[in-house]
């Protein structure tokens, strides 16, 4: 009887499919590494969450700010030459993500890159936007 308390507990504590979860600083850099993007250096952390899934890799959205003077390009793609060059992106055509989960706010001016560019499972997306204060760079993984 004692075991099956033991699994009824366990089977509690355990995030169900799609709950979102707040991850730290440190939490979120491993998945950064496994999906090989590196922050620019001059963002920091604001939030993350991942999506947990039952199986697979979860998918998981963060969002970092900087100085309105990193919101160019070139920063990102200095940091992640793997990643194709950024591109506009309009309100409406910013891809798929579970963006709302840290606070993105769509600007005029968003740039954007995913890689693989075909998007689909694994692939992650970045969206830079920036306002008079601050440079905003917003990331989702699909996960898979």
């Amino acid at each position: 009887m004692l075991f099956f308390a033991g699994i009824a507990l366990a089977s509690c504590a355990s995030p169900e499919p799609g709950e979102q979860l707040a991850v730290d600083e440190d939490q979120i850099r491993n998945y950064l590494e496994a999906d090989g993007f590196n922050v620019p250096r001059g963002f920091e952390f604001v939030e993350a969450f991942v999506f947990w899934e039952f199986v697979g890799a979860p998918a998981w959205s963060a969002r970092y700010e900087a100085d309105a003077a990193f919101g160019d390009a070139s920063t990102v793609a200095a940091a992640n030459p793997n990643f194709p060059p950024m591109e506009p992106v309009g309100c409406g055509t910013v891809p798929p993500g579970k963006w709302s989960s840290v606070g993105f706010v769509c600007r005029s001016g968003a740039l954007s890159t995913r890689y693989p560019p075909s998007g689909g499972m694994d692939s992650m997306t970045i969206v830079l936007t920036q306002d008079d204060e601050s440079a905003q760079l917003y990331m989702y993984s699909a996960g898979h």
